[in-house]
């Protein structure tokens, strides 16, 4: 084969389908797996090489399309400016094109797409941001430091596009997850006041998300279960029990049984009488019984009852 063919693929999604196909033929005629031939090996390894940098060239030539002024500008249409963030982020999957994508320089263009006035190149950032981050800790750190944690948890509770503020909460819980600098951050910016606000939301996907972010930061750290627990999640989360059930119900007692969980303030707090947190419980085991797709919101139930009415159900007995 000849090394200097252009490589019948032009991603890393285009390559897994190249692998794919050539397997799927060798399997068809039988073949047997076999050592690779050394001038293919030399082709492919070329091709890969060749491909890396052609998706930086195509990374710098979309940063510099949205470094234009026309990005901000309301009369402008959005299409090429919206297709430019949508290539980058196709390429920015892979985690070492994302790190490349930062020392690049694409972060100091972020601030200007949130900017923007078009709420699809916003909300298109934001899931660009989701994408860099996501279980990425060197993009995770690059994010908190140029200071984009402040600007959306902003958007978050100020835009007013749904979609911008459900991705920008997607990102907020990207970058936090798993990173203890940006979990820092979000505290000294009060972000836990923003999602507490944020479950009070009529959007479920948003109530969904912060629930989803609640859980996990309850796990990450017990100072912070502290610092939820005084600012009255439990009541929260049980007042929102008490609305007619729908999808973010299973998600709320995920966060309830996280707080509660090793942190006897917070059962203290649950067990208050006037709440009536132990009926609701008893009463969503019973609605949830020998339904497959409750089965999770029971088992979260019965270990929440278990946890803060254990010993009266004992008595009970």
């Amino acid at each position: 084969m000849d090394n200097q063919e252009r490589p019948p693929f032009r991603d890393m999604q285009g390559l897994l389908n190249f692998a794919l196909r050539e397997t799927a033929r060798e399997d068809a005629e039988g073949q047997e797996a076999l050592p690779m031939d050394p001038e293919r090996r030399i082709w492919l390894e070329d091709a890969l090489r060749n491909l890396s940098v052609d998706l930086v060239h195509e990374l710098k030539r979309s940063l510099q399309l949205l470094n234009s002024d026309k990005c901000l500008d309301s009369n402008e249409l959005p299409g090429e400016y919206e297709d430019a963030l949508d290539s980058i982020t196709d390429t920015v999957g892979s985690i070492d094109l994302a790190n490349d994508f930062q020392k690049i320089g694409g972060l100091t263009l972020i601030p200007k797409c949130l900017d923007s006035p078009h709420p699809g190149i916003r909300w298109r950032t934001g899931h660009l941001i989701s994408t860099l981050t996501q279980n990425n800790p060197y993009c995770q750190k690059q994010v908190v430091r140029a200071n984009l944690v402040p600007t959306l948890l902003k958007m978050i509770e100020e835009d007013s596009d749904e979609t911008v503020r459900v991705r920008c909460f997607s990102a907020i819980s990207s970058i936090a997850r798993g990173c203890q600098e940006a979990q820092q951050e979000l505290a000294k910016h009060d972000g836990f006041s923003v999602f507490l606000r944020t479950l009070q939301s009529n959007s479920e996907k948003l109530k969904t998300k912060a629930a989803f972010l609640l859980t996990a930061l309850c796990r990450d750290n017990l100072e912070f279960r502290d610092t939820l627990c005084k600012m009255g999640l439990a009541e929260q989360i049980i007042g929102l029990l008490y609305t007619d059930r729908d999808s973010t119900h299973e998600h709320l007692l995920s966060a309830l049984l996280s707080l509660v969980r090793d942190h006897n303030p917070a059962r203290i707090e649950c067990q208050r009488t006037n709440l009536g947190l132990r009926k609701i419980l008893v009463d969503k085991i019973e609605e949830c019984k020998g339904q497959e797709s409750l089965k999770e919101e029971e088992e979260y139930c019965k270990e929440i009852l278990d946890l803060c009415f254990g010993d009266d159900l004992v008595e009970d007995r």
